[in-house]
């Protein structure tokens, strides 16, 4: 059979009561003193960290809060810019827009003016197609100016060819008058100066005929661009 439970006297309820008030003071007291003790460490620890050893500068324990609140404005600073370049382009951009829209409705405007003066005017601009007959004459009269162009090259080298025989024959005259001199004869051979006067004779026509062909050359070759650009016509 399960015994009743005794019930406990004052004088019994007292003791206990007092014997755990003690208990539990030494506890409070215990937890208070090592909670001390922490923040004694720690005081001593932050002091010796902030003197500093004989090298070094002593520390502002406020730097970090000034540092954090520094770089808090900063982002501030940041992202105020950011939002200010972000609006100026987006005014600039609808300025542009703008300025693009009444530029395109005063053309509009000019066009409509410009057509309606043309009705008025009853005169309607309107591109002019060569006909084929017009192209024809037109072919036919650059041919007949580059056949005169020829004819004038074919009369210049024929002046220029009797130029220069002209000339050799001057120079054939010269030389021989030149070796008839008796000075010359006293001290040269015949048989060197026949050789001098050849090939003196020799250099003044190659001289005149080189000048003669390139003059010639320069002519034709203009002439021949014209022609083809009035056949792709």
């Amino acid at each position: 059979m399960s015994e009743c439970p005794r019930s406990l006297s004052n004088q019994t309820k007292l003791r206990i009561r007092a014997s755990l008030r003690k208990l539990w003071g030494e506890r409070l007291k215990w937890k208070r003193s090592r909670e001390k003790f922490f923040q004694s460490w720690a005081e001593s620890i932050a002091n010796a960290a902030k003197v500093g050893g004989s090298d070094q500068e002593e520390l502002e324990w406020d730097s970090y809060d000034k540092i954090k609140r520094e770089i808090a404005l900063e982002r501030l600073q940041l992202a105020a810019e950011k939002a200010k370049a972000k609006e100026i382009t987006r005014i600039r951009a609808e300025r542009a827009a703008q300025r693009k829209m009444e530029r395109m409705q005063r053309l509009a405007q000019r066009r409509k003016e410009r057509e309606e003066k043309q009705k008025v005017e009853g005169k309607t601009k309107r591109p002019r197609k060569r006909s084929k007959q017009e192209k024809e004459e037109l072919a036919v009269a650059e041919e007949l100016k580059l056949k005169a162009k020829l004819v004038k090259i074919q009369k210049k080298k024929s002046t220029l060819s009797h130029v220069c025989r002209e000339h050799r024959r001057a120079w054939e005259k010269l030389d021989v008058s030149f070796i008839k001199t008796p000075q010359v004869q006293k001290t040269v051979s015949l048989a060197d100066q026949i050789r001098a006067a050849k090939k003196r004779t020799g250099d003044v026509n190659g001289k005149a005929f080189s000048i003669a062909s390139s003059d010639s050359q320069s002519i034709e070759v203009s002439a021949e661009a014209k022609f083809s650009t009035v056949e792709t016509k």
